[in-house]
């Protein structure tokens, strides 16, 4: 293992890296040098999400207002300064009716040449609260039960 618990990995064609990041990933945002939206995937088809609307957008445009500062944080640190972070960040993002989409993204800038690649990769954070929601829910009732 490299530094900082990473593990060298073979070089990937196009494809091949396509392939793995849809995969692993239920959104990836395509940014461009001033952070418009270029492009996007969904494969998991997330609810009330209508992405193909996000193309041309700012990602701060279908951002959430409280989690603005900490996607200028995450843009900011990833960026030229230094090698990409292993955090990933909670962001909300907007749905089609301006609700909360809660999203852990990770954001990668790749320069090749005169080529520079700017990605969000995200999972959806959904099916995770609910299952918190169910498990304070039956925390609550057992904590109020009769003995």
């Amino acid at each position: 293992m490299g530094a900082r618990g990473r593990s060298a990995v073979p070089l990937l064609d196009r494809q091949q890296l396509q392939e793995l990041l849809v995969s692993v990933a239920d959104i990836i945002v395509m940014l461009d040098d001033d952070y418009v939206i270029s492009g996007v995937t969904d494969p998991m088809n997330l609810d009330n999400l209508t992405l193909w609307n996000w193309i041309g957008r700012k990602v701060v445009d279908v951002t959430a207002p409280d989690s603005l500062p900490k996607l200028s944080r995450l843009l900011r640190e990833e960026g030229f300064a230094g090698p990409a972070s292993d955090r990933w960040r909670h962001i909300n993002f907007l749905d089609a009716a301006g609700g909360n989409v809660p999203l852990l993204v990770k954001y990668f800038h790749i320069a090749a040449g005169p080529v520079t690649t700017r990605l969000l990769i995200g999972r959806d954070l959904r099916p995770m609260e609910e299952v918190q929601q169910r498990f304070q829910k039956a925390l609550d009732e057992f904590q109020t039960r009769p003995e």
